[in-house]
């Protein structure tokens, strides 16, 4: 993998993000075997559970996202599991570019 590029304003903010894998770091037991591809900050309150970061997808595209839940209603364990398969799915195989926003009729339902 080409790794991520190297851009002035973001490369601090890399450095600061976890990494799977890390000894002691929020991503420690997540998203094992994406090491060196997933830089992730997490984040909870009461209700809300989120996880932001930067990859590297299998076929070298970089991208950056943010994955967020709110009230969902779903234990919070559960929610990492769908976030966790969310960031796999994406650095595993590529992410879809999407040049129009979705209409209310093609979004999930709640």
């Amino acid at each position: 993998s080409g790794g991520l590029p190297e851009i002035a304003c973001l490369t601090p903010s890399r450095g600061a993000m976890p990494e799977p894998g890390e000894v002691d770091g929020t991503l420690e037991t997540r998203q094992i075997g994406y090491e060196g591809r997933v830089f992730a900050k997490t984040g909870s309150l009461t209700h809300v559970n989120s996880l932001s970061g930067y990859l590297v997808t299998e076929d070298d595209r970089e991208l950056i996202f943010s994955i967020l839940s709110n009230a969902s209603g779903v234990r919070s364990s559960e929610v990492r599991v769908g976030i966790d398969r969310i960031v796999e799915a994406l650095a595993s195989l590529g992410a879809p570019i999407v040049t129009e926003p979705l209409d209310s009729e093609r979004r999930l339902a709640p």
